[in-house]
């Protein structure tokens, strides 16, 4: 099953580099590319639509994928988060009806979840690149303290599983004014009595009356509160990079072990197991991609995987092939179809790689490329590449099955020496150029 899968992958793999070199060498006359708009896998930071903004700060989130596009129904269940802080601040305590896995993307956090398991626990210090699971309903705050150097800004990226509504959440907060409101609201003059052993009008007071937070989801903090709030916070690298402090984590996505590693980029990877707990729970896989400048990872794709990939920060390119028309005008009339997608992506963009679709990814000539991705599926996912010397899925299947000419093109899956990462522009040797101009559909697409 397995080898008939690489055998239609290699075909669209072909299909997408014919397609991709004809419109590139057409872009070139022409002096343009295909707009990145057609491309419903690309959504640029743009995108994110405000939910609330202050000085200190402001929350973010991505309109619900079925609504942005036809194309993006499978991820209805899901939605993105995104949070970005001034130093010295806090996104005050409230709850969820939504379960989270967020990353750090920028900066360094302060977070404090409060659960039945967890309320024991000091704050968690969050780097850069660390993930953490947040239950649905736990209460949580996060602070900027400002990292190390006390003036950096704060990013955090979210992915919410919502629990009664799909795609659709909600925060809720205990005090407030307006914006937040404070849900204790909600309940008749009576009820509150009862339950606090108060009189309304103190009740009132404390929790919603003119003096709370108004306008204040983002609150700034004095110099000792902030001290009083973060004291006892603690990292996971006091304990080893590799030991969650708590159930929920965090996990140190750059300080695991890359499974891809040469000097053009690494790759870093945590599924959900016994050896991470948090995402195990929530059944959601995190990864860190580092590509330097220039660099190149080869083309492959993900059996069963959908990756939710977000910049963090540099400049690059996503190509991808996609064997469903784009256009609604388009049919899809034969088997093999494949469609080229491609975007220029930067720091604040999202881009999506469903299960099965040959993808590769590359950092610009002037930027570094760091991303981080949610990974749908990921439990018994095997990344199958299809070019490069290890792990090269096409290595295994007689080359009589794939091509009329099996010796050029078993020549070819074997040319390149490298595997995982390579220089996107790096030039073949003399005795190469030969047999890569021969294979120059396949070879220079991606």
């Amino acid at each position: 099953m397995k080898a008939r899968l690489a055998v239609l992958l290699f075909s669209v793999f072909l299909a997408v580099a014919s397609v991709g070199l004809a419109r590139r060498e057409q872009g070139e006359e022409q002096g343009k590319q295909q707009p990145a708009q057609n491309n419903p896998y690309y959504l640029p930071s743009q995108q994110f639509k405000t939910r609330f903004e202050n000085k200190n700060g402001s929350i973010e989130v991505l309109e619900q994928f079925d609504k942005l596009s036809e194309h993006l129904q499978f991820l209805q269940d899901y939605r993105i988060v995104r949070y970005r802080t001034r130093p010295g601040t806090v996104v005050l305590p409230h709850h969820s009806d939504a379960e989270y896995l967020l990353i750090v993307t920028n900066g360094s956090a302060i977070v404090k979840v409060y659960t039945e398991a967890e309320d024991k626990h000091p704050p968690l210090i969050l780097n850069q690149f660390a993930a953490l699971r947040v239950p649905a309903g736990a209460i949580i705050y996060t602070i900027n303290s400002g990292g190390s150097q006390r003036d950096e800004d704060l990013e955090l990226i979210k992915l919410a599983l919502p629990q009664n509504n799909p795609g659709q959440f909600q925060d809720l907060y205990p005090t407030g004014n307006f914006a937040p409101s404070s849900f204790y609201e909600v309940f008749s003059k009576k009820t509150l009595q009862a339950a606090f052993n108060a009189e309304y009008e103190e009740i009132k007071e404390a929790l919603w009356g003119p003096e709370q937070w108004k306008n204040e989801l983002i609150v700034e903090l004095s110099p000792k509160k902030l001290r009083s709030l973060t004291k006892d916070a603690k990292s996971s690298s006091s304990e080893g990079p590799h030991v969650p402090l708590t159930s929920l984590g965090p996990v140190p996505l750059r300080d695991i072990k890359p499974i891809y590693l040469n000097d053009y980029g690494s790759f870093h990877e945590a599924r959900p197991s016994n050896k991470y707990p948090s995402l195990k729970n929530l059944g959601v896989g995190a990864s860190y991609l580092n590509l330097s400048k220039g660099s190149l990872f080869l083309p492959h794709y993900n059996p069963k995987a959908i990756i939710l990939a977000y910049v963090a920060s540099g400049e690059g390119q996503n190509e991808m092939g996609s064997p469903y028309p784009i256009n609604k005008q388009e049919q899809q009339q034969q088997e093999g179809y494949i469609e080229r997608l491609e975007a220029k992506v930067s720091s604040g963009d999202l881009y999506i790689i469903p299960a099965g679709y040959p993808v590769a990814v590359s950092a610009s000539e002037n930027s570094k490329l760091k991303v981080v991705e949610f990974i749908l599926n990921a439990e018994s996912n095997t990344r199958s590449f299809l070019t490069g010397n290890e792990d090269n899925v096409l290595k295994n299947i007689d080359p009589t099955l794939l091509s009329k000419t099996p010796q050029k093109l078993e020549k070819l899956l074997n040319q390149q020496s490298r595997s995982f990462f390579v220089k996107r522009e790096e030039q073949p040797s003399e005795e190469d150029k030969s047999t890569r101009k021969a294979n120059r559909v396949a070879w220079s697409s991606f």
